[in-house]
């Protein structure tokens, strides 16, 4: 389903994501990478206080949960709040780091499209 929903919002399907996240919501209300797609898409509408509320949510459930702290860290720099951003920009970059299933040029590419 998460990829799924991931499509959906690449795809800027937005009506049609929101619909699949409160159906996976409310099967795993704890799931952090559900919660983090959340967050992206009402970051995507625009609907930042929704977004920041979700990622940090993601982020209380996995503490590691990279793409919630990358996403969280631009919208923090995007609100010139810059030291959070930079903290939660490195903690992501520490758990990357840490994860030695992920290769060199993935991690780079992973960063970049943040």
């Amino acid at each position: 389903m998460v990829t799924e929903i991931q499509t959906l919002i690449h795809s800027r399907e937005f009506n049609r994501a929101e619909r699949a996240l409160a159906e996976a919501i409310l099967l795993e209300p704890d799931n952090a990478d559900v919660l983090y797609l959340r967050g992206m898409l009402r970051s995507h509408q625009g609907k930042l206080a929704e977004s920041v509320a979700d990622l940090r949510h993601a982020l209380e459930i996995d503490p590691k949960h990279i793409d919630a702290a990358v996403c969280l860290s631009v919208i923090y720099n995007d609100l010139s709040k810059y030291d959070e951003a930079k903290r939660l920009f490195d903690l992501a970059n520490q758990n990357l780091m840490a994860n030695p299933k992920l290769e060199p040029e993935h991690m780079d590419r992973r960063f970049a499209m943040k």
